[in-house]
């Protein structure tokens, strides 16, 4: 086996070892790479198709490697900070619901309308079910339905927090609104505002340690999702190469990312602050509670002698003070 620095030539040097029966650690020394490294590569292989994974340490070759397409980046939008920083937020996956006025005048015409004035647009469809018309207005897709108006979108939006994230995705959305009543000389709003809803917000850690460390072990090449009694919240992915823990909940998503944030955040501020370092100084406070419980149950000991002692001190006054009368009696 021979180092190489092309990796297409890496991938095919590892398979060949994989393939004659080398152990991962015999073909990371041969090859000069570490074994985290080398870990990447045999996931990536097993995404792949080329192995298939028999026991630890041990793979069987399926197919040989074909030079992978280019993963598909994702689309920033035009007012996004572009800061790629580690545990920057890339918010993405909006889409957003408005909420028509009621007898909106010729919205029932809409189709008509669209045609006269040479918009192009196919059937919308839900279940199989034709719902309203589905275009796309300034690089967005939008569905048109008898109450209301979908608007999805494919840009991202990278900026320090969700909540910034999430205006600048609700400023995109009321500009695509705004752009649909200029062209179907329309008003969607109820007294000057619009009334609409977030159906759908990801908002995703970049470069994220804790998903870099789950990406990058060999075992974990599936997508992590994590539940909790509200359904999906949380997952790891790295769908874009940027190795992000993502909240995906349509209602908290927000607020679960700035506490997951704020955790990460939390990690750079105080050195040694980890999980297991949280965990080791629980466990020296719940041994020094047990040291002061135990004090306390020592002195509890040692009050409750002391009580005894000062009652039999006031039972020795008391018979003292009566031989005392007596003697003073017989004088």
């Amino acid at each position: 086996m021979k180092r190489s620095k092309n990796y297409k030539k890496l991938y095919l040097s590892i398979l060949e070892g994989l393939k004659q029966g080398y152990n991962p650690s015999k073909i990371s020394k041969e090859l000069g790479i570490t074994k985290q490294k080398l870990n990447y590569y045999i996931s990536s292989l097993k995404n792949e198709g080329c192995i298939e994974k028999i026991s630890y340490g041990t793979w069987k070759y399926i197919k040989g490697f074909q030079k992978r397409s280019k993963k598909i980046t994702a689309v920033i939008g035009t007012n996004s900070g572009h800061s790629l920083k580690q545990d920057s937020v890339r918010g993405h996956g909006f889409l957003f619901v408005l909420e028509l006025p009621k007898n909106l005048r010729n919205w029932d015409k809409r189709e008509e309308i669209l045609e006269k004035l040479n918009i192009k647009f196919l059937p919308y469809y839900v279940g199989g079910v034709k719902r309203g018309q589905r275009l796309t207005a300034q690089n967005t897709n939008v569905a048109l339905t008898d109450k209301s108006i979908l608007v999805n979108f494919p840009e991202s939006y990278i900026r320090e927090t969700a909540i910034l994230a999430k205006k600048d995705a609700i400023a995109q959305f009321l500009r695509v609104i705004k752009h649909l009543e200029r062209i179907l000389r329309a008003n969607f709003s109820e007294f000057g505002k619009y009334k609409f809803k977030t159906a759908r917000q990801h908002y995703a850690l970049i470069k994220n340690s804790l998903a870099r460390q789950y990406l990058n072990n060999e075992y974990n090449s599936k997508k992590l999702q994590i539940y909790s009694g509200r359904g999906l919240w949380l997952l790891i992915d790295n769908s874009f190469n940027l190795e992000e823990l993502e909240t995906v909940h349509k209602d908290t998503a927000v607020k679960d990312n700035h506490k997951v944030q704020d955790f990460f955040n939390g990690l750079d501020l105080v050195e040694g602050y980890t999980p297991q370092f949280v965990l080791k100084v629980l466990a020296g406070h719940n041994e020094q509670i047990g040291k002061n419980a135990e004090n306390l149950d020592k002195y509890a000991i040692h009050l409750k002698s002391h009580v005894e002692s000062v009652k039999q001190l006031g039972e020795s006054v008391v018979e003292l003070t009566k031989i005392i009368k007596e003697i003073k009696g017989k004088k």
